[in-house]
């Protein structure tokens, strides 16, 4: 972690947590203070995702490119790939998750996003591991930012809407969907390290990384974490404790699975979300 992603996560305040579930789950509130700082910390990673966006599509038209050549001898160059609105709603959320990650001292696996460059991409956000007596374990995250859809809404109903994108993004974490997203993750690391260990590159990190994947899908060990942004304005002081009433405990996930909500609350964020959009889509 970088010494601006240290300064950054260091902004994140637990103001509040309680138990769910007759003690199977947690709830924990936050608060995030942004600065200017934050804000151009976003602007650079959003480039960054814009530009992995692009590379990935120009891989996946390789082909188009080749036929292209051979029927007319022209080649498309320059393909600018937009990123519309929703995808860089849901990007910030998922920076700011990463940011949240180092905060809490857990150790970033796999930041989806860095990938595909996109939040609309298939699969688990983040992956981390978190050390406990002694013991490493893996933890999923997916991210939920609010935006939009709360603009010009009663105050009365922003609790139901936290309290639905709690429960869409308990159900991304679906018992075998989640089982193969991390087989998957892990038959990519070994890869990594073959071609890593081929040009005789350190590997140490992807096999750590790699043996604690599988003994994940050995034991099926997980826990779940997910986790809600908004911004302060649509959020008064029983928000936390009504956005979390109602919402039933996830047996689908596993008896034993032990399964995190949190809200984090800022007052700057529908603004420097707004910022970022105008930034990249007008």
């Amino acid at each position: 972690m970088s010494e601006s992603e240290g300064s950054i996560a260091s902004c994140y305040e637990l103001v509040s947590e309680l138990k769910l579930w007759e003690d199977s789950g947690d709830c924990c509130l936050f608060r995030l203070n942004i600065d200017s700082e934050l804000f151009f910390f976003l602007m650079n990673n959003l480039e960054e995702a814009k530009q992995i966006k692009n590379e990935k599509r120009n891989e996946r038209s390789l082909y188009h490119v080749i036929r292209d050549i051979s029927l007319r001898g022209v080649i498309l160059i320059g393909q600018i790939i937009e990123i519309d609105k929703k995808d860089l709603v849901g990007l910030t959320g998922e920076i700011l998750t990463e940011f949240f990650i180092h905060n809490q001292d857990l150790e970033l696996i796999y930041s989806k996003w860095r990938f595909s460059g996109s939040s609309k991409s298939r699969g688990i956000d983040l992956i981390a591991r978190e050390k406990e007596s002694g013991e490493w374990f893996v933890v999923l995250f997916e991210s939920k930012h609010i935006h939009d859809e709360v603009k010009g809404i009663k105050i009365e109903r922003i609790p139901s809407i936290i309290r639905n994108k709690y429960r869409l993004g308990i159900d991304e974490f679906e018992v075998e969907k989640t089982m193969l997203s991390i087989a998957r993750l892990t038959m990519q690391i070994g890869e990594d390290i073959r071609r890593g260990e081929s040009m005789g590159g350190n590997v140490t990190l992807f096999k750590r990384n790699k043996d604690l994947l599988s003994k994940c899908l050995d034991y099926d060990d997980f826990q779940v974490r997910v986790i809600v942004f908004i911004d302060k304005k649509y959020f008064m002081r029983d928000t936390f404790y009504n956005s979390i009433d109602l919402i039933q405990k996830p047996i689908h996930l596993g008896e034993r699975r032990r399964v995190m909500l949190m809200l984090v609350e800022s007052k700057s964020l529908e603004e420097i979300t707004d910022k970022v959009c105008d930034k990249f889509v007008g």
